[in-house]
């Protein structure tokens, strides 16, 4: 190969470069939105239920003037989905020391503990069956919403990772 044939091929290995970095920055500035907006309480409306026990027995409040809000996950052991998130909720809630994370995780006591255990999630966890996610409006998994400091619902939506929980947090922003 001459000299010329190497600057064709480093200009040609340049603009793919180029073209990839430029479709990223498109990607990041298109505005996403979570699935499932519609689903579940409306804006503006209170959570039915402030205050909950956690496994442990203590109780968790969901409503807390010291902080931002509440982000209140429905999750289930079962559901394959929900394993994205596990690993998420503990790290997020250390990075975001100004919200508090819950989680209403639908399985039996030895299923969630088990899920505690292999995700080392420390967030605090309410065990629910089955039967209460229609209690909360909730029918797809998994599934959050951002209450505010008086626990009013100001936003919702489905969630399966940290991208997901910044932008409900984004979300609960600019309501």
């Amino acid at each position: 190969m001459n000299i010329m044939q190497w600057a064709q091929l480093v200009m040609f290995v340049m603009l793919i470069v180029v073209t990839i970095s430029l479709a990223q920055v498109y990607q990041r500035s298109i505005k996403r939105e979570l699935y499932n907006t519609n689903r579940g309480f409306s804006k503006g409306e209170e959570f039915p239920l402030l205050s909950l026990p956690s496994m442990s027995g203590e109780m968790i409040s969901l409503v807390r003037p010291s902080t931002e809000g509440t982000i209140v996950t429905f999750t289930s052991t079962n559901c394959a989905y929900c394993a994205s998130l596990y690993p998420t909720l503990t790290p997020f809630q250390e990075k975001q020391p100004q919200l508090k994370v819950v989680s209403l995780m639908v399985g039996d006591m030895e299923s969630i503990t088990e899920k505690v255990n292999e995700f080392k999630i420390k967030t605090p966890i309410s065990l629910i069956e089955e039967d209460d996610l229609s209690s909360f409006n909730v029918n797809v998994l998994p599934f959050a919403y951002f209450l505010n400091k008086e626990g009013i619902v100001v936003a919702k939506g489905s969630v399966n990772s940290e991208d997901d929980l910044k932008l409900l947090l984004q979300m609960s922003r600019s309501a």
